[in-house]
């Protein structure tokens, strides 16, 4: 790795700090009675240049945990996320943001749908995340998913 690429992935993991800690997830499934309700919690992995995430979740009747790791790749010029689940489910996800604030994350088979986007904002104060997903079944047609906020618990 370049000096370069090594000072670009200092300046991008630092954009990561923001989401350590303890979330309380709640929300709605769009166009449905489901709620979602989950704990995601964010910590750093040694060194501090990838962030690993762990989510226990209730979404309607359906319950699963899963786990993330996110990092920043300089090849990619994006954050990486692979994601595994307890249902056998496993997929990727690539995220950016230019400010910290707002995040685009975009993958696939991640939390069991075939093509997922999340805008995904920051408050002002940091201690709430909204987070707008949208899913599709061929990577084209987007439909309104789910609608949640992370409220910080710790």
């Amino acid at each position: 790795m370049t000096n370069e690429d090594q000072t670009t992935q200092a300046a991008k993991n630092e954009l990561l700090k923001v989401f350590i800690g303890k979330w309380h997830t709640t929300g709605e499934i769009v166009g449905s009675d489901a709620e979602v309700d989950a704990i995601d919690t964010y910590e750093w992995l040694p060194g501090n240049y990838s962030i690993i995430h762990y989510a226990d979740a209730g979404m309607g009747e359906d319950k699963f945990s899963s786990i993330e790791i996110i990092g920043y790749v300089p090849s990619r010029g994006a954050f990486f996320c692979p994601f595994f689940d307890d249902q056998g489910g496993g997929g990727f996800e690539e995220a950016d943001t230019e400010d910290g604030k707002v995040w685009h994350f975009h993958g696939e088979n991640i939390m069991g749908v075939n093509f997922h986007r999340c805008t995904l904002t920051v408050s002002d104060d940091g201690n709430a995340l909204e987070a707008i997903h949208e899913q599709s079944e061929d990577g084209t047609t987007w439909q309104p998913w789910m609608n949640v906020v992370l409220n910080r618990m710790s």
